[in-house]
């Protein structure tokens, strides 16, 4: 069993990843030279939403594989390492908007919407992959819920690690540490989630920190000057560290890092119940 997860967890990242980058990798902006997002590149919205959307059906179709073979978890968490090559498909953030020159303060809000469009799309591949796939052995995870509270907590929980992780890691622009928030946000507020009530809705936190990611960014479109570009936090290179996160790594990282957090959780239960049976 031990070298099917490990063959799977290569297959992701070898594999399915070159193949997301690919998709991801395509689009460029109305200068033909800098890579854009899915929507900001110069063929428009819906071919590049269309490409991430591809990507996207890829990863859950290799995912449901692996939890057939192994569990919900790792199902999920191979998938969502596939995912994070496309972190690397596009330019950071920094780039995206000097290249929109004085329309600065619409890509952002673009980009906003993309986050939320790819958040809703890793919700859909969570939710699939965490409760509905059939054929799947879910008795593994316990703590996997279904429930419509536990989506609303995982939300809150999601958007309040997404929030204290970017202002800690995202010290710039770089894609590898936007995907280092993506995967540090699922990753914490799935732990926090579970902790705390017992219970880990997937989709919940994935929605959250995409969720957490798309204010941001909108936010941010406020504070974009005449010139272009944006009037704060200059010496930082005038993004604040949320909206320095790319829309793929805020999406992907949280599919990968939702059920890493999980298994976190799952290994503190025990010594938390032991803790509780001691005596004071």
């Amino acid at each position: 069993m031990m070298a099917v997860r490990w063959a799977c967890l290569w297959l992701g990242v070898l594999v399915l990843g070159p193949v997301v980058w690919l998709l991801v990798s395509r689009g460029v902006m109305s200068d033909g030279v800098t890579q854009a997002s899915a929507a900001l590149g110069r063929g428009g919205v819906v071919p590049g939403l269309l490409r991430g959307l591809v990507a996207m059906a890829l990863a859950c179709a290799f995912g449901h594989a692996v939890v057939r073979l192994s569990s919900v978890r790792w199902g999920m968490f191979t998938a969502g390492l596939g995912l994070l090559w496309g972190a690397w498909g596009g330019a950071s953030m920094e780039t995206m908007l000097r290249a929109a020159g004085a329309n600065a303060g619409g890509a952002l809000m673009t980009l906003a919407a993309e986050t939320l469009a790819l958040g809703a799309i890793g919700c859909a591949v969570a939710w699939w992959l965490s409760v509905r796939a059939p054929g799947c052995d879910r008795s593994a995870d316990p703590a996997n819920s279904p429930r419509a509270d536990d989506l609303a907590l995982g939300v809150g929980f999601g958007a309040l690690a997404a929030a204290a992780v970017a202002w800690q890691v995202a010290r710039t622009a770089m894609p590898g540490q936007g995907a280092a928030v993506g995967l540090l946000s699922g990753g914490i507020g799935a732990l926090l989630a579970g902790v705390v009530t017992g219970r880990v809705s997937l989709p919940g936190v994935v929605g959250g920190v995409s969720l957490a990611g798309a204010a941001s960014m909108a936010v941010a479109s406020l504070g974009v000057g005449a010139d272009g570009w944006i009037d704060t936090t200059a010496e930082l290179g005038g993004l604040a560290p949320m909206t320095r996160v790319s829309p793929w790594a805020w999406a992907a990282g949280a599919v990968a890092g939702a059920p890493m957090g999980m298994s976190w959780a799952k290994s503190l239960a025990p010594r938390q119940g032991a803790q509780a049976a001691s005596p004071a």
